[in-house]
């Protein structure tokens, strides 16, 4: 799995202004660009909104939801807006996140979906987005279909920029043993929209759910992340790379009586719109 360069085009007056680059020095993933003119295509752009804060926007110009703005003022405040940076790809990073060499077997190892909790004939597949009113119930349900034990994982990519473990709330661990032979897990949550912000007008937001599936007890709980309403952790994606850095040299050192893939991922998105007034 690479970890690609993420561009960032700089809009504001002081982008020649070493700092930029001496913010971002330690982050490779992370590609200030100051030039005007440049033709590369950029993940997002940094400007100045009304003259006194950084606002990282999209290339449409249109601000990144739920991203705090820094203002000018602030001490450090371009190393604010990189750790903001770094925080953002990181996550962006996990969403995508997949095992390229795993096999078949363990993807058809189970049958897992995501729907309403009053209709089961409404679902989310990995070509589908379940939709969902603030309020109503909605239900995560997965079957073993294979004769081995597996171990389920389920982490929410939030709007707010978080990733959050969703079975350690209703057990000690972040885990769930699956038996075999249709062995079956479901659980609950109830819609809600994000309260960080209230500025924002929000009317519907996208969720990702993310499970991992494993044939052997494991964690993932390095990929958590706190929401950016929150001070950012720099050097998240040092964290990842060495959480994808040791699932590498296990699976090097596997002996020959292990199962060929070590785990195998898949998302689900969950749409909650605002109640109609």
């Amino acid at each position: 799995m690479d970890l690609r360069s993420n561009f960032v085009q700089l809009l504001t007056e002081d982008r020649s202004d070493i700092e930029w680059q001496k913010a971002s020095a330690d982050l490779p993933h992370l590609r200030i660009i100051c030039e005007d003119g440049d033709k590369r295509s950029f993940t997002y752009n940094v400007q100045v909104h009304m003259e006194k804060e950084y606002q990282i926007c999209y290339s449409s110009l249109q601000p990144v939801q739920f991203v705090p703005s820094v203002p000018l003022d602030r001490d450090f405040a371009k190393y604010r807006v990189v750790e903001l940076l770094d925080h953002m790809t990181t996550y962006k990073y996990i969403e995508g996140i997949e095992n390229r060499l795993s096999t078949q077997s363990l993807s058809k190892s189970f049958n897992a979906r995501m729907y309403m909790s009053d209709d089961e004939k409404s679902r989310s597949t990995e070509n589908c987005v379940l939709e969902v009113t603030v309020g109503q119930e909605f239900t995560f349900e997965i079957i073993n279909l294979s004769e081995d034990v597996l171990h389920i994982y389920l982490y929410a990519l939030r709007p707010d920029w978080s990733i959050v473990d969703q079975l350690t709330e209703f057990r000690s661990t972040e885990r769930v043993e699956l038996g075999p032979v249709y062995c079956r897990f479901k659980t609950t949550f109830k819609a809600t929209l994000s309260q960080n912000f209230p500025s924002d007008h929000v009317t519907s937001e996208d969720e990702v759910f993310k499970l991992f599936v494993t044939r052997r007890a494991d964690s993932f709980a390095g990929l958590r992340m706190d929401a950016l309403s929150s001070s950012p952790r720099r050097g998240t994606l040092n964290t990842l790379k060495d959480f994808l850095a040791a699932r590498r040299d296990r699976r090097r050192g596997g002996s020959d009586s292990d199962h060929e893939e070590e785990w195998f991922t898949k998302n689900f998105i969950v749409k909650t719109k605002a109640v109609s007034t």
